[in-house]
């Protein structure tokens, strides 16, 4: 007479095991994916509620000012900034902000890059009072550091339209 005992045996239970590490661990490479993503999409979204800000500053005459984002990719990390244009600085200076004029500069996290504008340059929009009209239309385009394939775009339209 055979002894009959139940329950798995060991190989049964490192089996079950193996293919259980498996699967939490794609989950958890998703998941990551996934936040860089999300990561990539808040940060395209600051920046069109940045120039939006701006625009909306311009149209009011707030202060009685222009208003703009200058967005800085010759400095690491790469940042852009809302501020209030010195009109005495527009033709010198490629960010003319008044003195005191900065109210807002946001730093890009490392995970995130600019591609648009290239490396090493800049893009200062500025909104011009009353219209809220821009002085350039233009695309400012984020990507994923570790996969520059994975982008988003805001876009800046001649009308003043700003979209994400």
């Amino acid at each position: 007479m055979q002894n009959s005992s139940s329950g798995f045996t060991l190989i049964e239970l490192m089996i079950v095991l193996g293919i259980t590490a498996a699967f939490t661990l794609v989950g958890i490479l998703n998941l990551t994916g996934f936040n860089d993503e999300k990561a990539l999409e808040s940060e395209a979204k600051s920046a069109q509620a940045l120039l939006v800000s701006a625009q909306v500053k311009a149209r009011s005459q707030d202060e009685n000012s222009r208003w703009g984002v200058y967005f800085d990719n010759t400095v690491t990390p790469a940042t852009y900034s809302l501020y209030k244009v010195d009109e005495t600085k527009v033709d010198t200076d490629p960010f003319p902000f008044a003195v005191g004029g900065i109210t807002t500069m946001r730093s890009i996290s490392g995970q995130i890059a600019l591609s648009a504008p290239a490396l090493a340059t800049s893009t200062n929009i500025m909104f011009n009072k009353g219209t809220g009209a821009p002085n350039l239309a233009t695309s400012i385009v984020f990507e994923l550091s570790n996969n520059p394939s994975i982008q988003e775009t805001v876009v800046v339209a001649s009308s003043g339209l700003i979209q994400f």
